[in-house]
């Protein structure tokens, strides 16, 4: 069996460069999030949505309200005082095992705030900035990492922590709205802490528009990792002819998030968007491969896991999701990916010198090993490798 050993900083510094695959989980579909996590082909998964903000919460706790679809039982968290129900999920026992599964298995798990606001019941709007600090406080208290000081406040996921936070938001708030999810991730990046891998992401859409850029104000005076741009159901669509990606590439050098990774949004199936918003997997590789050597590209986001994991939905020997990831990374598709740890032989040590334009996961596909054995041989790789 051979071990791979590498030169560590100079594959730290490859992997961040790596282009990724991002999903969001959560709103369709039945099967666990373990079940999607099995998947090499993406490397963060968003378990959507957290759809109010705790001033919707008419029990009195001043709970935020969570949907994740048909994963959770309907129990909330009650108000022992007046016997009153807010919107917040207590019976996830699976995502609660399941978050620390993918994680496992080399996933950053985020939790999104937001969604279509014109379906009834969502409404994850704030009224001033000590609000969205307020709400920073209670998603990282109830969803970050567990601490004493949460004493008994809810814990929908159990232990479990998510590895960040990633704003949906499809209404366009007023500027003292907009102002408040500023605060929020100002008071969430403090509550991350210095050197922290959390991330905060956003799912901004895709005009530009002063009319239509419901997220102008907040991605202007906000610092975002990265943004998962949801190029489609939009005349700025990937699949159109005014794509924008070149124009949102020049509109972030002004902004906070000017460092923010551009990651094309495209929906995964026909039925994940408005009709001829979806590019066939063959389309989706030739617009993703001329934007891909671009220092903004960060990778592509798919709406949703449910509908571009399921084989049947494509006719490419792979999945849509795995398909358009592997083709963009370069690996291919007969590689065999054993997910069982070898036990290597003493004295056989390979060691490979990492060179321009390499990451991870190509690195394992060029050894014929897995991601898991890489990080396994090598335990100071990047968390994102």
């Amino acid at each position: 069996m051979v071990k791979a050993a590498f030169a560590l900083a100079a594959l730290a510094a490859a992997a961040e460069a790596a282009p990724s695959v991002a999903v969001y989980w959560g709103q369709k579909g039945g099967n666990r999030l373990r079940t999607y996590c099995d998947s090499t082909g993406f490397e963060y998964i968003t378990v959507s949505f957290v759809i109010n903000t705790p001033e919707k919460d008419t029990s009195g706790l001043n709970y935020p309200g969570t949907n994740f679809g048909a994963h959770c039982a309907a129990a909330v968290y009650t108000n022992p005082a007046n016997n009153k129900k807010s919107k917040l999920l207590s019976g996830c026992d699976q995502i609660t095992a399941d978050i620390p599964y993918c994680q496992g298995k080399g996933k950053k798990v985020l939790l999104s705030i937001g969604g279509d606001a014109t379906i009834a019941g969502v409404d994850y709007s704030l009224s001033n900035e000590q609000k969205g600090r307020e709400f920073a406080d209670f998603l990282w208290g109830a969803f970050g990492p567990k601490k004493t000081s949460w004493g008994t406040k809810p814990r929908p996921f159990g232990n479990s922590e998510v590895d960040g936070f990633d704003l949906d938001i499809e209404k366009k708030f007023s500027a003292a709205g907009q102002a408040a999810y500023v605060a929020f991730v100002t008071k969430m990046r403090q509550n991350f802490g210095t050197g922290s891998t959390k991330k905060i992401t956003a799912a901004p859409e895709c005009p530009l528009d002063d009319e239509y850029f419901k997220m102008k104000d907040i991605i202007k005076n906000a610092k975002f990792d990265a943004l998962f741009i949801q190029f489609y159901n939009n005349y700025c669509g990937a699949s159109g002819t005014q794509f924008n990606y070149n124009a949102w590439e020049t509109h972030l050098k002004n902004t906070a998030s000017k460092d923010a990774k551009i990651f094309i949004g495209l929906p995964s199936a026909p039925s994940a968007a408005n009709a001829g918003s979806y590019l066939e997997p063959k389309k989706a590789v030739e617009l993703i491969n001329q934007y891909k050597n671009k220092p903004s590209f960060g990778g592509v986001m798919f709406w949703d896991a449910y509908l571009g994991l399921n084989k049947t939905a494509v006719t490419t020997p792979r999945n849509y999701i795995e398909y358009v990831h592997d083709e963009m990374l370069g690996i291919k598709p007969t590689s065999t990916r054993s997910s069982a740890t070898p036990t290597p032989t003493p004295g056989t040590c390979k060691v490979y010198t990492v060179q321009s334009g390499d990451w991870c996961s190509k690195i394992a596909d060029a050894q014929s090993i897995s991601l898991t054995q890489l990080r396994q041989y090598n335990p100071s790789l990047n968390a994102e490798c």
